[in-house]
């Protein structure tokens, strides 16, 4: 995971049905970057199955590489609190102190370097991108697209509307 490679699907579908099991057949399920391949998603259909759920929406974000590399190789964060931040977009006031806990020594993560950013995006062209075309046209399953390049407050707005839309409908 720290070279920008996925987690074994074992692994992670291990979790998804712990934590399904753990979740009222009510209460709708959102899934945040995962499945992340077509055999995971396909794994996830059967498990889905098992508890009587299915997957209604695939919300996809679309964005340059470029501007994805510029992003994450931007973001620090603090160990204290949890604070991020981007050196460009969104700095703290003094350069490495948080400004929520005043803690000095904000972190780039390793996973955040250009060329780790850029082999995980590499690895997403190649193993999740083909999710699109697998839930393309799949009965039941609505696609919404949102555009990633736009500003971040812009982003955020598309992606709660999408899922607003969503939970009057009644999706899972």
């Amino acid at each position: 995971m720290d070279h920008g490679d996925l987690v074994p699907d074992e692994l992670v579908l291990g979790v998804v049905q712990h934590e399904l099991d753990e979740i009222s057949p009510q209460r709708d399920v959102m899934f945040d970057g995962f499945p992340r391949t077509v055999a995971q998603a396909e794994q996830l259909t059967g498990v889905l199955e098992g508890f009587g759920r299915r997957v209604d929406l695939v919300l996809v974000l679309r964005a340059d590489d470029e501007v994805l590399v510029a992003r994450l190789a931007g973001r620090r964060s603090c160990p204290e609190c949890g604070a991020v931040y981007h050196v460009q977009v969104d700095p703290p006031q003094s350069e490495d102190v948080c400004d929520r806990c005043g803690h000095r020594g904000l972190l780039h993560r390793a996973d955040d370097e250009p060329d780790t950013v850029r082999n995980r995006l590499e690895v997403y062209h190649r193993e999740t991108e083909p999710l699109i075309r697998y839930y393309q046209g799949r009965h039941g399953v609505e696609e919404r697209v949102v555009d990633g390049n736009q500003t971040m407050d812009q982003v955020q707005a598309d992606l709660r509307a999408v899922v607003d839309r969503m939970s009057w409908k009644g999706g899972s």
